[in-house]
């Protein structure tokens, strides 16, 4: 047995990977290219797959439903919830400028209804620990649209 490295994984993972890690570090919109060269270089993306990350970051960053971000008020990335039944990680954690609480996870594939249950999942066990239930939401990350799902 050995652990995986980036090499291992298949592109579409790696591209997910390195997606989430840009993400991350993403505060604000000026940070969007240096996050997606560096996301890029550690997860060992080829030219061709580098490009379509700096595209798709460019992409969310310019498109109206990632615009509360840059206004959040609080901002919390991968952070572990601890729970009864292991460890979950949702993608981001912020507080939009009206004082609302968002639980948002993204995804790089296709939707599936198992994604929704994993977001309403992370609001469940976020509700008791900030005092209000978040408003979970979906972001699909795609070279050519978002498409963001909120479960009021």
């Amino acid at each position: 047995m050995r652990l995986a490295r980036a090499r291992d994984e298949e592109p579409e993972q790696r591209f997910g990977n390195a997606l989430h890690a840009a993400l991350e570090r993403i505060r604000d919109p000026r940070d969007a290219a240096s996050a997606a060269y560096a996301a890029a270089e550690r997860h060992q993306l080829d030219a061709a797959a580098r490009d379509r990350l700096v595209e798709t970051l460019a992409l969310a960053i310019k498109g109206p439903e990632l615009q509360e971000w840059w206004s959040a008020q609080e901002t919390y990335t991968e952070r572990s919830l601890l729970h009864e039944g292991g460890v979950l990680r949702p993608d981001r954690i912020y507080r939009r400028a009206d004082g609302r609480w968002v639980v948002a996870d993204y995804k790089t594939g296709a939707p599936k209804p198992e994604h929704e249950a994993q977001v309403r999942q992370y609001a469940d066990l976020l509700e008791p620990v900030l005092g209000e239930r978040p408003l979970p939401v979906l972001l699909y990350l795609r070279e050519t649209e978002i498409l963001c799902h909120e479960f009021p």
